[in-house]
């Protein structure tokens, strides 16, 4: 499966990803890019993750918003 992350920049700013899972374990890192002011979207593929509850840790400059995710097993 696939999970896409879309946010909306008011400016160009740095942007960078990590999902954990529940007990901590960084299972996805998604490296530091600079991005334009405006919509944008990343997908992230699932298909190796075992079904359960994660984190996703999205930081936007210098500020950092989290999400948990839920994927289920196929």
């Amino acid at each position: 499966g696939q999970i896409r992350v879309a946010f909306n920049l008011a400016q160009p700013i740095s942007v960078d990803m990590i999902v954990y899972s529940i007990v901590g374990e960084q299972i996805i890192n998604i490296p530091e890019r600079n991005f334009q002011a405006g919509k944008h979207s990343i997908d992230l593929n699932t298909d190796s993750f075992p079904g359960g509850i994660y984190l996703l840790k999205i930081n936007i400059g210098r500020k950092g918003i989290s999400k948990k995710l839920i994927i289920t097993s196929q």
